[in-house]
Order: structure tokens, then C-alpha cells, then sequence
């Protein structure tokens, strides 16, 4: 879109080092955290919907860094990834988790005043001779979920003219025809210009938190990641404003790291290689000098992308409750679905250098790639560690209804 939709992370992108070619390892929320906060594929860890708590024998990027002598925070902005449902509670000194779901405002202030109250505790410490704790904050926001409710000027088609910090915005410009649409799908409450509003309204969260950092002096001796767990369909594929398939549309995600100063890190680079969202895991805890634990499946991205290697091979994603599994490479993706409502089973091959759309299916064809890829996530399937047994739990009727409601539950 012309203007951007959002200044505030680009200006953010423009000081980090960004991974053009990043995936997630799931289609939705709660396994894609999962393999976030483990380094670990959904085979090894076990969690494939919204009601199957991590095993607590894993161990999480919050609980490493705890045991570290870090402060940690956890924000989550919608219940069903509460520790409940997730178990990624673990290892976090707070969690803060809606009742239902927040709005970006919310849960950035409430991760703003955490860290000012950590801030203040740290300067009595030096003011005392002792050294301060270093922090481990996740926020989790949630805005460009359905429905699409942005306020204000977001709304019809207003976003700040730059970006603006912890100051007020002054200045509104249009980035579409201005005037209030109504939900294009109401039954989930979905519309496209609504949807760009809840993310120039999430791109002003992200702004505020930014300012707030440099304020306090803490921008430049901290590591910040932004990543998504998943993508979503805007009409691709018959599918509206649910994240249903291993398309790129769900599962190619934004992934850039801002580093520190002291880390000597130049920033500003962009990479195109093959990259994974589980890649954090071991990137984050290397920065914290602590050693990653045995047996996770990521690669620090500096590894990844140092001395010429142009990221992984290929990449890999399961799908939700199971029903399907990926293999892609820089030029093809091979799919297999099964069980899943709203995409036919079978095998899908799509050439990505002259379909980038994901449209024509070549599957069936004889094509040697095909053969190859099949063979790839063969390996890639058997290759399991032993890992304790995730075990569902029975949702209320409560929570059935507000998954429902999200679209996550037909």
C-alpha cells in the first residue's frame, strides 16, 4: 500500500537486520508460539491446536533466561494462548493474559510500566553498588485478528503522518479513500480496509513502545525481535480472513532483530535466505550468553547468515490439529493435506518462481521435484526426538464460544 501502513516498524526494519524469507512452523497461534519459545518443530514438542498445553519437561526460552538471572514478562493479548491452554506460562515472574482479548494500548502499557518499575528498582541497585537484573519481555499483540474493529481515525482510513513515540500524534494522513466500511464477512466480523486499520493502529503500539525504550535509555542495550506466529488469508484461495493452509499467505511471516549496541551488529542488512521463526530460540539466548539446551531444532540466524550461507535448505510446517505437513525450498513448495474442512486432500506442488500466487497445483505430473520433496519431508518427518506426551484438556463452554467467535472452531 502507498503510504505504508506502517512507519513506526519500518523505521524499526531500517535499524534491524530483516529475514525476507522467514516461516513459521504452524498456520496458528498456540504451536507456533510453541516452537518459538522451544526451538522446537510441532513433532517434537507435541502441540497442534489451542487446547494442548506444552509439556512441562520442555524447557522455554522464559525459563532458561529466568534461571539466568533474568527478570521476565509475559503480555498476552488473547486467552486462548494463556498458560491454560498453552503452557508457555512457564518460566515468566508475570503474566498479564485478557480475559478475552486487548486491544495493542493495553497490553503496551501495561509491558511499559513493568519495565519503569524494573527501571526504577535497577538504578536503587546501582545507587547501592549492586548490578541490575537484565529483563525478558514477550508482548503479545493480537489487533489484526478478526473482528476488525481499529478505533478512531483507523477506522476510515487515517494513520500517523510518521512516527511520533511517546508523543501525541499531531498529524493524520490517508492510506485509502477515507469513509467507514462495514464488515465484509460479518459472521466474523472481517473486512480488508478494516483489517489495514488494525495494523497501522498496531504499527502506533509498536511505536509508543519504542519511544518509551529510548527514553529510558534502554533502546540501545536491548535486544529487539519482531515475528509473527502466522500469516492470514485476505481472500487468497477462497479463504477470508482465517489462516487456514500452508500457503505462504499463512506462513510466511516478518522476522527482524534489532540488536544491541555493544553487540557490533551493523543492523540494516536484508537477508533472503531461508530462515525459521524456531530460529530465535537459540539467536536470543546465544545473545544473553547462555547455551541453548540439547536436541532444539533452530540455528542461531547469525549462523544462518555469516560467510556467504544463504539460510536453510528447506523449511518446514505442520498444520493445525495435524491434517497436513510442508516442504519448501527457495523455488518449490509440496504440501499433503488430509482432514482438513476446507481444503480437498491430496498432494499440492506448486512451482514458486512461476507461481508465486500458489494457484496451479502440479502435482501428479511426474515432475522429479515432486519425488525429491516427497523424499525430503519423508526424513524430515521420521527424524523425531522422544519427548513427554502433550495431553489435551476439555474446554468449557466459555471458551468453545470465544474460539468460535475468532474463527478458530467451525
Amino acid at each position: 500500500l502507498s503510504p505504508s501502513l506502517t512507519p513506526a516498524i519500518d523505521r524499526l526494519a531500517a535499524q534491524s537486520d530483516v529475514w525476507l524469507q522467514a516461516f513459521s512452523t504452524f498456520n496458528t497461534t498456540n504451536p507456533s508460539f510453541a516452537s518459538i519459545l522451544t526451538g522446537l518443530y510441532g513433532k517434537n514438542h507435541g502441540v497442534y491446536d489451542l487446547k494442548t498445553p506444552l509439556p512441562p519437561e520442555h524447557r522455554t526460552l522464559a525459563e532458561i533466561l529466568s534461571q539466568a538471572g533474568y527478570e521476565t514478562l509475559a503480555v498476552i493479548s488473547a486467552s486462548h494462548l494463556g498458560d491454560h491452554n498453552s503452557g508457555l506460562g512457564q518460566g515468566f515472574d508475570r503474566v498479564l493474559l485478557a480475559e478475552h482479548t486487548y486491544a495493542g494500548e493495553l497490553p503496551v502499557d501495561e509491558a511499559m510500566a513493568w519495565i519503569d518499575t524494573r527501571a526504577d528498582r535497577a538504578r536503587a541497585a546501582g545507587e547501592a553498588g549492586a548490578t541490575a537484573a537484565p529483563f525478558f519481555a514477550w508482548l503479545h499483540l493480537f489487533d489484526p485478528h478478526t473482528p476488525h474493529t481499529p478505533p478512531g481515525p483507523y477506522a476510515v482510513g487515517f494513520r500517523p503522518s510518521g512516527w511520533n513515540g511517546l508523543g501525541p500524534v499531531t498529524s493524520w494522513i490517508p492510506f485509502r479513500r477515507p469513509g467507514e466500511r462495514s464488515f465484509a464477512q460479518p459472521v466474523l466480523g472481517g473486512e480488508r480496509d478494516l483489517y489495514a486499520g488494525e495494523v497501522a493502529y498496531l504499527d502506533r503500539q509498536v511505536d509508543r513502545l519504542m519511544g518509551f525504550l529510548a527514553s529510558r535509555g534502554l533502546l540501545d542495550q536491548s535486544v529487539v525481535a519482531l515475528v509473527a506466529d502466522h500469516g492470514e488469508n485476505l481472500g487468497e484461495h477462497g479463504i477470508d480472513y482465517r489462516h487456514t493452509g500452508l500457503w505462504d499467505t499463512t506462513v510466511h511471516v516478518p522476522l527482524l532483530v534489532r540488536w544491541p549496541a555493544a553487540s557490533g551488529r551493523p543492523g540494516e542488512r536484508r537477508f533472503e535466505g531461508l530462515v525459521q521463526t524456531l530460529d530465535l530460540f537459540p539467536t536470543l539466548l546465544a545473545l544473553a550468553g547462555v547455551e541453548p539446551p540439547a536436541g532444539q531444532d533452530g540455528t542461531d540466524l547469525r549462523q544462518l547468515t555469516h560467510d556467504g550461507r544463504l539460510g536453510r535448505r528447506a523449511v518446514f510446517a505442520e498444520h493445525s490439529d495435524g491434517t497436513g505437513v510442508m516442504a519448501r525450498t527457495a523455488t518449490h513448495k509440496y504440501v499433503r493435506m488430509a482432514g482438513e474442512r476446507s481444503i480437498a486432500d491430496g498432494v499440492y506442488l506448486y512451482n514458486l518462481a512461476n507461481d508465486p500466487a500458489e494457484e496451479r497445483n502440479l502435482a501428479g505430473r511426474g515432475l522429479p521435484v515432486e519425488r525429491e520433496l516427497a523424499a525430503l519431508l519423508d526424513r524430515w518427518l521420521k527424524d523425531r526426538r522422544e519427548a513427554p506426551a502433550a495431553e489435551s484438556r476439555t474446554l468449557s463452554e466459555e471458551e468453545r464460544r470465544q474460539l468460535e467467535a475468532l474463527g478458530y472452531l467451525n
